[in-house]
């Protein structure tokens, strides 16, 4: 039987189960579409639209991904990424915006997100943000 050492606070995820996804957004029919394109493939998925509620799932609940808005009503998702960082700094956060901008991705690489993705987007592209993501997480966990 061979063992694989993993460090005490990053929890492993099964290669053969589909992972986690935490969708964050202050739009219902954005969490809506979004949460049904992604459990379609099998994800489980769950969402917050404000960041009290994101602060509460994330203590609660292991993620492997997280999409969150860049713009949440009146804070930017920016100011709660240190939050989720602090909570789970094995999960991957996608910056999800309807308002990009060079200087907002920039500024979202540099605070910890992995990538960055405009809305609207299509269903296709979300699940390849997805599917990146996880692959980058499962690789993560192996070394």
């Amino acid at each position: 039987m061979q063992s694989t050492a993993v460090a005490k606070d990053i929890p492993m995820v099964a290669t053969d189960a589909k992972s986690r996804i935490l969708l964050i957004d202050d739009e219902q029919s954005i969490l809506r579409t979004f949460r049904y394109v992604l459990e379609d493939v099998g994800h489980r998925v769950a969402t917050a639209s404000s960041p009290e509620q994101a602060e509460q799932i994330v203590q609660s609940d292991v993620f492997d991904v997280c999409f969150l808005d860049l713009r949440l009503g009146n804070i930017s998702g920016l100011e709660l990424l240190p939050m989720l960082r602090q909570y789970a700094p094995w999960m991957r956060v996608v910056i999800v915006t309807g308002h990009s901008s060079i200087d907002s991705a920039l500024e979202a690489m540099r605070a910890g997100a992995v990538d960055y993705l405009v809305k609207p987007c299509s269903a296709e592209q979300l699940r390849m943000a997805a599917n990146k993501q996880i692959q980058a997480r499962r690789l993560e966990q192996r070394i």
